[in-house]
């Protein structure tokens, strides 16, 4: 598996932006915390701000100074909150891992209270933005085992502002990050679904779906054979299609209320590309069913069903 230090490095490596070789501290220089490479667009010419994740317990990094510069650390001690470690078959394991965070952001010695409110909204933007969204990646465990790693999280907690031994005058946070393992896994984003806006090949429309789900059914006659037996024979396969998505404007939705308001049956491609192999697929389908839910003081939602079928 996985073991609790490589899962802190991972996020460690994603909060500073150290994602690619040659782009070291890409989330770090994007919101104005590296004094040292930028220092005419930092918040704080000449100090850098990096990421240091712990488990459990570690040494509090101390800021340290080269030459005219300060590198100085936002520490976070991660802890285990809860997880489920399932094994699926031989050599095929699955588990989700519930952690929490709590991060000491630092301050300069005389940083006025301006520029204090401006870190802190950039610490919290560069960890939506570097957590926001997990296409799923995949990383080698120290087993020898190949998974696929997917991480939700929710909004930083605000904690408050004290003076803090070894960090001085300084903010707190806390986040909750869930970080999914499964052996050999498979995102659900591998798989992108849209459709081209009056079939223009240069205007795809991303579906933006919740939840998917597609099925092929295989329709059979029943003959006898020369023993009078009963045998099923295939004769068809129809393909289904469904998505739950929150209701937005766009060519997928209008499609959707054509059929829901108007009793619209056209036809609509829906194209499939597997992001991984980049083989892609179109498909002729029609609207079997369609449904706006909605409550008050919440975003409205669509569900729909699409079945192949030749057009009329």
């Amino acid at each position: 598996m996985i073991n609790f230090t490589e899962i802190a490095q991972m996020l460690e490596d994603r909060l500073n932006g150290n994602l690619n070789e040659g782009d070291d501290y890409e989330y770090i220089k994007q919101y104005h915390l590296d004094g040292i490479s930028n220092p005419d667009e930092a918040i704080v010419p000449n100090e850098r701000y990096e990421f240091k994740i712990h488990t459990d317990t570690g040494i509090y990094e101390r800021a340290e100074r080269v030459n005219n510069t300060v590198r100085r650390y936002i520490n976070g001690v991660m802890s285990i909150v809860g997880n489920t470690v399932e094994g699926i078959s031989n050599s095929t394991y699955s588990a989700v891992v519930q952690t929490r965070v709590d991060f000491v952001i630092p301050f300069a010695e005389g940083t006025t209270e301006q520029d204090r409110n401006r870190i802190l909204m950039a610490v919290r933007e560069l960890m939506s933005d570097a957590l926001k969204y997990s296409d799923g990646e995949t990383i080698d465990g120290i087993d020898g085992l190949t998974y696929l790693y997917i991480i939700n999280y929710s909004l930083a907690n605000s904690g408050t502002r004290s003076q803090i031994n070894d960090a001085g005058d300084s903010f707190t946070l806390s986040l909750n990050i869930n970080h999914s393992f499964v052996t050999l896994g498979v995102a659900s984003s591998e798989y992108r679904f849209y459709i081209l806006e009056d079939n223009d090949a240069t205007r795809e429309v991303d579906i933006p779906y919740q939840k998917y789900g597609m099925a092929r059914k295989t329709t059979f006659d029943t003959n006898t054979d020369e023993s009078l037996t009963s045998v099923n024979v295939p004769t068809s396969t129809v393909l289904t299609i469904n998505f739950d998505l929150y209701k937005r404007v766009d060519a997928f939705d209008n499609a959707i209320n054509d059929y829901l308001f108007d009793g619209a049956l056209n036809p609509i491609t829906i194209y499939i590309l597997n992001t991984r192999t980049n083989a892609k697929k179109e498909y002729d389908m029609y609207i079997d069913t369609a449904a706006l839910n909605g409550q008050v003081g919440a975003v409205a939602s669509s569900s729909v069903t699409l079945v192949s079928a030749l057009s009329i």
